[in-house]
């Protein structure tokens, strides 16, 4: 049972394709009326595959916790895998079973495997296939690893090229600012001189014209003086 990419990249991202409805073909129908006891079983969740079955204690730690939807994918994964006869699973959800009875859990284990040699179960089976589903565990974490270099590559990569997009757009603002307050200083600082230019240049003409006035009135006031005393030169 392979990590369904959608419901992977949903930890990641919002998937916005509607689920396809699985068409069901006579022969397929036929084929589920058909299902052997076993076959049946391997198609449902083993009882100790739950997570309502894992201790709160361990539900979670520091910052992770248990993930559903990837709990789900695993043990069914698990699930789908299984062996035929009884094995580790079989050992395990039967043990679950007896939770609630007040034995030690060794000797929980003890009733189970007698129960279940029964049946030909065996210690080294039971390791065997604890090695098996331990293997199809790493196998779902390879394919979850990949997902993730996708995700990865396609949103995180993604994000980090629009953060140096933005990252130098203001660094071409700051260096525009820093050349625009430069020349606004410049600016300033020459209309400051202007204006003392304009300052020395109005008081200069204030004082031009000041002795224009006191020249012209001397030189009129002397004519005007001169013209009185011709008027009195009896002719």
């Amino acid at each position: 049972m392979a990590f369904d990419l959608n419901k992977i990249k949903s930890l990641f991202v919002v998937v916005d394709e509607a689920p396809k409805k699985e068409e069901t073909t006579p022969k397929q129908e036929e084929k589920k009326t058909t299902d052997t006891p076993k076959q049946v079983v391997n198609q449902k969740e083993n009882s100790s595959l739950r997570v309502e079955n894992i201790p709160e204690e361990i539900k979670s730690e520091g910052t992770s916790k248990i993930n559903q939807l990837i709990f789900d994918n695993l043990t069914t994964a698990i699930s789908k895998a299984n062996l035929p006869g009884e094995d580790y699973l079989e050992f395990v959800d039967a043990l679950r079973a007896m939770k609630d009875i007040p034995l030690t859990d060794e000797l929980k284990m003890q009733t189970v495997f007698a129960t279940l040699s029964t049946k030909g179960l065996t210690v080294p089976k039971i390791l065997e296939s604890a090695d098996y589903y331990t293997k199809i565990l790493e196998n779902e974490k390879a394919k979850f690893y990949e997902v993730l270099k996708q995700q990865t590559h396609g949103q995180v990569n993604q994000k980090a090229n629009e953060v140096n997009v933005l990252e130098n757009d203001n660094k071409r603002l700051a260096d525009e600012i820093a050349r625009l307050t430069e020349k606004i200083s410049q600016n300033q600082a020459k209309m400051e001189q202007l204006k003392k230019d304009m300052s020395g240049n109005e008081e200069k003409i204030k004082s031009t014209e000041s002795d224009f006035l006191y020249t012209y009135d001397l030189v009129a006031n002397q004519i005007k003086n001169n013209v009185e005393k011709i008027k009195s030169i009896k002719s």
